[in-house]
């Protein structure tokens, strides 16, 4: 069977993506920092904080809230703060290594020009490998603890399906099943019932009155991919 996920609509629970916002910016800090020890001290660990200690100039504070601004934005434009709860985890570290190269290259070029000391190519590589690496450890270790909370009925979402009877479900089952997954399935619309004579505007007001009740955060429409099916 095939099934699409449509956008979600009304959530009323809470969602880890904020803490996912806060904690990837923690991690890009935490390696820019790093990478600045490792360039200028290598694995002399005890050197690195004569180097942390020093001021930083007001302009430089600027440029770098400017620059984990732009960090943000590049992890919401490859799609990083979307649900990835039915995704393959190699989707979510591809688009990682994605936001790496697009928000983590061009702090060489821009740190020649307003003159940020520590720009080298050291610096550049250690950067990318530790905002990578520390991204990937991040987000993993927070999707393996909301799982363990989804499958405690915490952070649960409601799911509607549409489709005809045997898929939707079907469908419905294997979703239940998969408690780490987190969905509370709160109706299954069989095409092929007596639903499907009804005007599409009831449909629609049905659904409606669903959004205002107990809320819903994803519908999935549920097609066999053959007849058989």
């Amino acid at each position: 069977s095939l099934g699409e996920r449509i956008a979600p609509m009304v959530s009323r629970r809470d969602s880890i993506i904020p803490i996912l916002k806060v904690a990837d910016l923690v991690v890009v800090v935490c390696a820019f920092l790093a990478a600045i020890g490792l360039a200028l001290r290598g694995t002399d660990f005890g050197a690195w904080l004569p180097i942390l200690e020093l001021r930083v100039s007001v302009e430089n504070a600027i440029y770098f809230s400017i620059y984990l601004i732009a960090w943000h934005y590049t992890l919401r434009s490859v799609g990083l703060y979307t649900s990835y709860r039915l995704a393959p985890a190699a989707r979510e570290v591809g688009r990682i290594g994605a936001s790496v190269v697009i928000a983590g290259a061009p702090i060489y070029p821009l740190g020649k020009l307003i003159g940020f000391s520590y720009a080298s190519s050291q610096f550049l590589i250690a950067f990318m490998v530790l905002a990578f690496v520390g991204l990937t450890v991040e987000r993993r270790g927070l999707r393996m603890f909301a799982a363990v909370l989804r499958r405690r009925g915490l952070n649960l979402k409601n799911a509607l399906i549409i489709g005809d009877r045997a898929t939707a479900t079907r469908f419905a089952a294997d979703l239940a099943e998969r408690g780490d997954l987190g969905y509370r399935i709160v109706e299954v619309f069989d095409l092929s019932s007596s639903l499907a004579g009804v005007w599409i505007d009831d449909v629609k007001k049905h659904i409606d009155a669903l959004c205002r009740g107990e809320g819903l955060d994803e519908v999935f429409v549920v097609l066999p991919l053959t007849e058989k099916e």
